[in-house]
């Protein structure tokens, strides 16, 4: 495949041409792994991407000499299969080389840029290494190719099936740097059902330089060609110079002409040696497409910018440093190298994701005959996104492990199933509080994964819907509960004023009863043991009692409030366990306060009595004394008398400290009086208690507060998440807030209203909870915004 034109890009030349694989050895020494492997090039169709194969041993009659022929197909090819053995081969006329050596230096030849596969069969490889020949030609050939190209070992007790199939393999994963991706691995039935997963993701955002700029916007707020140090600087001369020369290497790259990009490149690096673009696009080129000698300066190159970026605090460029070197040391069969880099990327990384540096690690592990290791990562990278996982799937790198990469497909649907299900129910909760009638969407695994992805999207939009409208109606509800709060304290049926008092007898009405006008509400009586008579309700309006407050007793102008009510059409929610046991609580206090205030007046009923016997007896033995002088007799007397009227008036005072001792009627009345402040303190007990139920009033706002809840937190794992900068934190509405989407730049919003404080979405933080609004260059385009302690998603 060979372009004389220099219009088209390379993905359209690639689109409509075939790769031609020139198969190069003796004929009789592999002429069965020649026909294996010339039937599953030719057998191979990928996506519109056909292989053709070049066997010289097809007998075909020409007018030009064999070596003529076969020098022009070389030249014609993308890709060499050099399969090499123990013989050198026959010598054409009037060379000193073989033709296989021949097609081999063709080539090796930079301006063919043909890419060498070298395959060692026989006895000279048995060990892996090669032992050299006793034919010196073979011999410093042999030599020759040790030293410039990777080299693949077969036993010679291996199948020519077998090593056609291996062969193949190796020329496949050539082939996928080579076409940039686009020939890969036969497509299955698992990797159909990714194909058009997570369309809506850009693909070229994932993997190599592009990923890294897709990442690095993300946590720099901009690209990194945005960065003064960072940038080739065009006002100096050397820059500009060197900015040329990237120019011209990209527009080769893009041809197909890699020897002219890696020149081009080359002569850019003389100008800005410390360039990290410059290292690692040369270190990129002559990793994929260099022969071995390149592969070294590859590793060079691409430490050489992880350096760069290390001193610059780039982790993303440093990692993708280390995976370029991790990939030319795997080339050059150095996999504990390999190994050691890739876990060099990783290191570097840290906590934070890098899907290039997942898939280097998985192969390098996968090498090391570490094979579940490989698979978790490969697991890693399909949770991070199928669209991702799509590079794995077309990697020929992974044809060995592809069955366990199937069952690992299917076994991701399943979680992905049960990860989507909590969704589906939050949209059936959210339904159910709207009684819509609709059904929700549902998942199931025969589906396929972007079907399934994509319900999951639709619910998450259905529920944006369902969710405004929840706060509209919950917030309706929210105002007509605060309405018959206020209503309370004025619907309370009190003793009219013109009534001294009565004696309530039983009530006849209940709370929670109806009542309409002439219902009789209690019977009562003017004094005890009068006649007794019924109350009637004279009111017009039809009401319902809520709570009675004098359930039977003492009603005069201190306790005046009977009972209150409210309308007619007001449900009355049933007390909770806790409010019931408050009430008993309240209840025991209060008879326990008034025995104690009994036990005090007897006490103190006893100390008079004591103190007022104790005045007579002195008052007596006085008496009997002064008997004896009748001069004292009338004084005696006079002091007797004073102390007896003294001991009665000190006992009244120390009797609750009155001027008359404290009769039963009275405690009575005490205990009317603990009634009246409890009475005073119901009011406001009603009004906090309505306030309670604000909360869980039939568990609407409960459930309401909960599924916006959740809905959130499935929300705020969804990609396309608004970031919001540190700024968030002092704003209030009617201010304008700085957020950067992931794949957008940094906009403007005015912060519209606050959440309602009821509904609790604040978590444990304190973190404000806002409305937000899109500001756009057309009114119509004006977006809300669901904020969320710190994510911010677009609604």
């Amino acid at each position: 495949m060979k372009w004389n034109c220099i219009v088209a890009d390379r993905e359209t030349l690639l689109d409509a041409h075939q790769f031609t694989i020139f198969l190069a050895s003796r004929f009789d020494e592999f002429d069965d792994i020649r026909h294996a492997v010339h039937d599953k090039i030719t057998s191979f169709n990928s996506h519109g991407f056909a292989l053709k194969a070049v066997n010289l041993n097809d007998r075909q009659v020409s007018a030009d000499s064999p070596i003529t022929r076969s020098l022009g197909y070389v030249r014609e090819s993308d890709v060499m299969i050099l399969l090499l053995g123990d013989t050198y081969g026959s010598v054409p006329k009037g060379y000193d080389q073989s033709y296989t050596h021949l097609e081999y230096e063709e080539a090796c030849k930079d301006e063919n840029g043909v890419d060498v596969l070298v395959f060692c069969i026989g006895r000279s490889y048995a060990d892996g290494k090669i032992s050299y020949s006793d034919d010196t030609r073979l011999a410093a050939w042999q030599r020759d190719i040790q030293d410039n190209q990777t080299i693949g070992f077969y036993q010679p007790t291996q199948t020519p099936d077998e090593i056609a199939k291996d062969i193949f393999q190796r020329l496949l994963e050539n082939l996928y740097e080579l076409s940039l991706g686009k020939i890969y691995a036969e497509q299955g039935e698992e990797e159909a059902i990714l194909e058009v997963a997570e369309a809506e993701e850009d693909e070229s955002s994932f993997g190599g330089k592009n990923e890294i700029e897709y990442l690095s916007k993300l946590i720099l707020g901009k690209p990194t060609n945005m960065l003064e140090s960072w940038n080739l600087d065009t006002n100096s001369t050397l820059s500009a110079m060197a900015a040329e020369w990237v120019v011209d290497a990209a527009k080769a790259k893009s041809l197909g002409n890699y020897r002219i990009a890696a020149q081009n490149l080359q002569r850019a690096l003389e100008y800005k040696p410390l360039n990290w673009d410059i290292n690692i696009d040369l270190a990129e080129l002559y990793a994929k497409r260099g022969s071995r000698k390149r592969l070294f300066e590859a590793k060079e190159l691409a430490l050489q910018a992880s350096r760069i970026a290390e001193s610059q605090q780039l982790s993303y460029h440093a990692a993708y440093g280390y995976i370029i070197a991790s990939e030319a040391s795997r080339k050059l069969e150095d996999k504990e190298t390999a190994l050691a880099y890739s876990q060099r990327a990783m290191q570097t990384m840290g906590d934070r994701v890098f899907v290039s540096a997942y898939i280097e690690h998985a192969r390098n592990l996968l090498l090391a005959d570490r094979k579940q290791e490989s698979l978790d990562y490969l697991k890693t990278v399909l949770r991070i996104s199928t669209a991702k996982f799509r590079t794995v799937l077309r990697d020929p790198f992974f044809n060995p492990v592809r069955n366990d990469i199937n069952k690992m497909i299917r076994q991701y649907k399943v979680l992905l199933i049960e990860k989507i299900s909590p969704i589906i129910d939050n949209e059936r909760l959210l339904l159910t509080l709207m009684a819509n009638p609709r059904q929700p969407l549902s998942v199931d695994v025969g589906q396929s994964l972007q079907s399934i992805v994509e319900t999951a999207r639709t619910s998450l939009r259905n529920q944006r819907g369902l969710a405004a409208a929840l706060f509209g109606k919950a917030e309706t509800l929210h105002r007509q509960l605060e309405t018959s709060v206020n209503n309370i304290a004025n619907n309370v049926f009190r003793l009219p004023e013109n009534i001294r008092g009565l004696e309530i007898v039983r009530w006849q009405k209940k709370e929670g009863d109806i009542v309409t006008h002439g219902d009789t509400l209690f019977v009562y009586r003017w004094k005890p043991g009068g006649d007794p008579k019924e109350w009637q309700y004279s009111g017009n309006s039809v009401v319902r009692i809520y709570r009675i407050l004098n359930k039977s007793g003492i009603a005069n102008q201190d306790n005046r409030n009977l009972c209150t009510f409210v309308p007619e059409n007001y449900v009355i929610p049933q007390p909770t366990q806790y409010d019931q046991y408050c009430q008993r609580l309240e209840q025991m206090k209060l008879k326990l306060k008034l025995l104690q205030e009994a036990t005090e007046v007897l006490q103190r009923r006893r100390t008079a009595v004591t103190l007022g016997s104790i005045f007579l007896m002195l008052a007596a033995l006085l008496l009997m004394v002064m008997q004896q002088a009748t001069s004292m007799a009338f004084f005696s007397l006079f002091i007797g008398t004073m102390l007896l009227i003294y001991g009665f008036k000190y006992s009244g005072y120390r009797t609750l400290r009155l001027k008359h001792f404290v009769s039963d009627a009275q405690i009575n009345r005490r205990w009317l009086f603990a009634t009246k402040e409890e009475t005073k303190t119901l009011i406001a007990e009603e009004v906090k208690r309505r306030e309670e139920q604000l909360a869980d009033a039939a568990q609407f706002r409960t459930q309401v507060s909960e599924s916006l809840r959740q809905f959130i937190r499935l929300l705020s794992r969804q990609p396309n998440k608004l970031f919001p900068f540190g700024s968030r934190f002092s704003q209030e509405s009617g201010k304008l807030l700085r957020v950067a989407k992931d794949d957008d730049n940094i906009t403007i919003m005015p912060v519209l209203k606050d959440f309602p404080k009821w509904l609790g979405v604040d978590y444990d933080n304190d973190y404000p909870t806002y409305w937000l609004g899109r500001i756009t260059t057309r009114p119509s385009d004006r977006q809300t915004v669901l904020s969320l302690r710190g994510f911010f998603d677009e609604a």
